[in-house]
């Protein structure tokens, strides 16, 4: 049994969130080394090799292990909740194979399919080495933008309709998806919301006008997920963000996240840096400049920053060390809001 990965493992279900995602993703009652075991097995199943150590693990909306196979092989497998299903998941795994097979792109490669192991859905891919997370750069901005639109141009000949099903897609009812961790509960925080709900409203009035068709997308393309550094983009990770969407809510989205990386203290674009980065994307693809885009992409971002204020709010509703997106929210939403005159 690797003792560094059990004990990472132990660490998580023991800290603030008390195994919340991994009582999702494995069931009640699995202690570290049942996981770990489950683990292995699915090691076994998808690259043919047994696990002898490993060297990563973290917890977002599903579980990730670094691994060590007894082959030598540094690989990273991906335990899902059970809203991640197959169909998707394997839609997923031909985009990111194709995307890999183009090259050029830093993108890690795909191992073997989409396993089963007692309960629990598993992916794997190639390690793509981390270079580390530079200090956030605001002239990178552009370089993040460009890296978007390159993706959403290399992918759109690409026939992938499972990519419909992300959990986490716009839903066609509500104002927001459910919510990405069990950790926010928008329900039972709703109090004290109203506003941010209003402004979500306000935005979803204008983007349900878009009659554009959907594109492939990576719609998480924070700082988190996205390394960059002189070179231009040197890796891109979390691939089961990919899905079928509204261009400009796949352009919304990176333009308030692209520098975030999870922090209390993360910036949150202004309005002003907002339309740059939508700018700087709508240059970048090979598509016509379109101030169809840059509108509802302003729009779409409201609905974005919307989200990410409500579960800032489900976690600190006092607004005591969680802000960062609310105050900007609360500042700039107006501004996004207002129509602006065709360029």
């Amino acid at each position: 049994m690797p003792r560094w990965l059990t004990s990472e493992v132990a660490r998580s279900l023991e800290g603030p969130w008390g195994g919340s995602v991994e009582t999702l993703v494995f069931g009640p009652d699995r202690g570290p080394e049942q996981i770990v075991e489950r683990v292995g097995a699915a090691c076994v199943d998808t690259c043919d090799a047994e696990l002898v150590d490993g060297f990563l693990y973290t917890v977002s909306v599903g579980c990730v292990f670094g691994c060590v196979l007894a082959d030598g092989r540094r690989v990273v497998l991906k335990a899902y909740q059970p809203r991640w299903t197959l169909p998707f998941l394997e839609a997923v795994r031909d985009v990111q194979r194709s995307v890999h097979r183009q090259g050029g792109f830093p993108c890690p490669e795909p191992l073997g399919e989409v396993v089963t192991v007692d309960g629990t859905v598993f992916v794997a891919e190639r390690e793509l080495p981390d270079p580390g997370v530079h200090a956030v750069d605001a002239a990178w901005a552009g370089v993040s933008a460009a890296g978007l639109a390159e993706l959403i141009d290399r992918c759109r000949g690409l026939e992938a309709p499972g990519l419909a099903l992300h959990p986490l897609r716009d839903p066609s009812e509500g104002l927001f998806p459910e919510p990405h961790s069990p950790i926010f509960d928008f329900e039972a925080t709703a109090a004290g919301a109203e506003w941010i709900d209003e402004l979500a409203r306000r935005a979803l009035a204008i983007t349900a006008a878009d009659d554009s068709p959907d594109v492939i997308a990576h719609t998480d393309w924070a700082w988190r997920n996205v390394r960059i550094d002189h070179r231009g983009i040197v890796a891109v990770y979390d691939w089961d963000s990919l899905a079928l969407v509204k261009e400009c809510i796949a352009v919304a989205s990176a333009a308030v996240t692209w520098c975030k990386t999870g922090e209390p203290d993360d910036h949150t674009p202004t309005a002003d840096e907002i339309d740059e980065y939508i700018e700087a994307y709508d240059a970048a693809r090979l598509a016509a400049p379109s101030a169809s885009l840059r509108r509802l992409s302003r729009a779409a971002a409201v609905r974005s920053m919307a989200y990410t204020a409500r579960c800032e709010h489900a976690l600190d509703p006092s607004e005591e060390r969680w802000t960062s997106t609310r105050n900007r929210l609360r500042a700039d939403a107006e501004s996004l809001l207002r129509p602006v005159s065709p360029s």
